[in-house]
């Protein structure tokens, strides 16, 4: 035995604002099949489709902690980036998320990570809501897929709200 670290499991290792690039456990693959995930809406890889946009509501949120330093600058490299169009979404770049590991009374933040690495968290209900999933995702060695949009220094993820689009059946 050597006695070196091995790899570091998905979602391990420091914050992932605590890292210049991709956080730990995280590969381009990832952010690749992301991509691949949000234009077909079906599973890449390790990465899920956190679910279909025309059967269920999604929403965008606001991400916080895009005004530090190390976040602007992985924002100002996503121009390098290539950018996907996800059917009901829109145009934008692919990302995953993580757990946020803040700690907070009454939500508990996402962590989003973008081809530059980590980018800001949702910190909203909708992001709460998918916790559980994310978690469990990470538990198996997985994560989901989300789209985030820019619009000048603000960054929104796509994720689903918790409603569906379809109307409940009757009879």
């Amino acid at each position: 035995m050597s006695g070196a670290p091995g790899p570091v499991p998905l979602g391990g290792g420091p914050a992932p604002w605590e890292v210049k690039g991709l956080p730990a456990g995280i590969v381009p693959d990832d952010i690749a099949a992301a991509a691949h995930v949000l234009i077909t809406r079906t599973h890449a890889g390790r990465v899920l489709s956190p679910g279909d946009p025309e059967t269920a509501h999604f929403t965008s949120s606001l991400l916080y902690g895009t005004e530090y330093p190390h976040n602007r600058a992985r924002l100002r490299r996503f121009a390098s980036a290539a950018t996907v169009d996800a059917p009901h979404l829109g145009r934008g770049y692919p990302g995953v998320f993580l757990p946020d590991p803040t700690r907070a009374k009454d939500v508990r933040p996402l962590a989003v990570v973008g081809p530059t690495g980590y980018v800001g968290s949702v910190w909203a209900p909708s992001g709460t809501r998918m916790r559980g999933a994310v978690d469990a995702a990470l538990a198996s060695g997985r994560v989901y897929a989300t789209l985030l949009t820019v619009e000048g220094d603000k960054v929104r993820a796509h994720l689903p709200s918790g409603a569906s689009r379809r109307p409940p059946k009757h009879g």
